[in-house]
């Protein structure tokens, strides 16, 4: 894989982006056998682009959708069964390192969002779903999947489509020196808490989250407010 960022007029943070692109070019699948990449930033006369959410992750995961995509053209394969036969599972070794992937749940949430999402239904007597990593071979095109297909072949101009994405997520940045936080805790004499933290609430219920760690720690102390300022490191 080659690739170009194109960075800016000044570097920023676009170099650990691209990092994180390489790291992230297996999507949710492993490379058995080996893969090579690299990625230039480039500078250019445009404002600074620098990194934003997913930090490379989605950008690598377009690279390895793309293979997928190009392989079943090519082997005039289903590309689901692709994405199966090479989804990351337990034991398997990352295309960075000797890393050995541990307590892989990937199988199982894609079997699980296959029976919740009717996106694939066995072909028994019995019509019942069954896991990915129970009987690959029996899985057939859903109701969903048929119907988009018979939409498609009647109509010239608009067209349906649905899939379905693995992906592995890395929590944190390359460098250690990103990774550090700092939280002030004031326990008052009425018994109430005050949790002050410099995180940022992007959706993901970071001020519960935090309440409910100070809490586990502090055992018979409830938390009741908590601020978001800025806390030096």
């Amino acid at each position: 894989m080659d690739a170009l960022t194109n960075a800016g007029a000044s570097l920023d943070l676009s170099a650990n982006m691209a990092y994180k692109m390489l790291l992230n070019a297996d999507g949710g699948y492993t490379w058995h056998g080996g893969f090579d990449g690299q990625v230039k930033v480039l500078r250019t006369n445009s404002v600074s682009a620098t990194a934003f959410r997913g930090f490379g992750n989605p950008e690598g995961c377009l690279v390895a959708e793309q293979m997928v995509e190009h392989l079943a053209q090519v082997l005039g394969r289903d590309p689901r069964l692709l994405r199966e036969a090479n989804m990351t599972k337990e034991g398997d070794h990352l295309h960075y390192g000797d890393m050995v992937v541990e307590g892989c749940t990937l199988d199982e949430c894609w079997g699980e969002l296959m029976k919740k999402s009717n996106y694939l239904k066995r072909c028994s007597k019995k019509k019942k779903l069954c896991h990915f990593n129970l009987i690959l071979g029996f899985f057939f095109l859903t109701r969903r999947k048929k119907a988009i297909d018979d939409f498609n072949s009647g109509s010239k101009v608009v067209k349906r489509g649905i899939t379905a994405l693995p992906m592995k997520f890395a929590i944190g940045l390359p460098r250690k020196g990103n990774m550090q936080g700092t939280a002030y805790i004031r326990i008052y004499a009425d018994g109430s808490v005050l949790l002050s933290h410099g995180a940022t609430e992007l959706g993901q219920g970071i001020n519960t989250k935090m309440m409910q760690a100070c809490e586990s720690g502090l055992y018979h102390h409830a938390v009741h407010n908590v601020n978001q300022i800025k806390i030096p490191i």
